[in-house]
């Protein structure tokens, strides 16, 4: 498991992965690759094939994904493999800006209104989360 925040630079180190070989020699020299075909994560992260270490690549958004499952496989150069699954959440960061909208507003406000009169409604929203999407105004 990893854990690495939305805006993280490529190149930060999200997680390694290890494999043991009982071979000694050439048989047991190991390399490791990212096997996910159907999804995304080949574009985000990538696997150093020597170390296990698993690097970002790519641009994260916590907004649009909050959880990538990376599957990866250990080889032996006799051919055997193995395979682990690498689960990285992805940690939110205050990057989004609030949003208003206004909902209906009065065109004329009589000069002898009452206090409190509605004169107009608003909406603001922030897509960031917990503490990042509370919104004072």
């Amino acid at each position: 498991k990893g854990t690495v925040t939305e805006n993280s630079p490529k190149g930060t180190i999200v997680t390694s992965v290890s494999a043991s070989d009982a071979d000694r020699g050439l048989n047991g020299k190991i390399t490791y690759s990212i096997t996910n075909t159907l999804d995304d994560v080949r574009q985000i992260f990538e696997v150093n094939e020597e170390s296990g270490e698993v690097r970002l690549t790519g641009g994260l958004d916590y907004e649009k994904k909050k959880h990538f499952q990376i599957n990866v496989r250990a080889r032996d150069n006799g051919g055997l493999t193995d395979s682990c699954k690498v689960i990285v959440d992805v940690v939110d960061k205050n990057d989004n800006e609030p949003i208003i909208k206004i909902m209906s507003k009065s065109a004329i406000i009589s000069e002898d209104a009452n206090i409190y009169t509605v004169v107009t409604m608003i909406n603001v929203q922030d897509p960031d989360s917990g503490e990042n999407g509370k919104v004072r105004c």
